[in-house]
């Protein structure tokens, strides 16, 4: 932990899929837990924003995730 290893991979993840030849990425989402909030200010870092979509926690429904995207740059 701190040493910014999980943030360089996720960044050269996001780098590789908008290069892609295939097809042309134009957004990356994930899910996040409500109580999750250092993920959330992980992914805040990377530029990843909420996108006000929400769903039910698949192993507890009466819990919320939210959704965050990333917009190609």
């Amino acid at each position: 932990r701190g040493t910014g290893l999980a943030g360089e991979l996720f960044r050269t993840a996001l780098e590789w899929s908008w290069e892609l030849p295939e097809f042309r990425v134009e957004r990356v989402r994930l899910w996040v837990h409500e109580e999750n909030e250092r993920a959330r200010a992980f992914y805040a870092k990377l530029g990843f924003a909420e996108t006000g979509k929400t769903m039910p926690y698949p192993n507890r429904p009466e819990e919320t995730e939210y959704e965050l995207a990333l917009y190609r740059p």
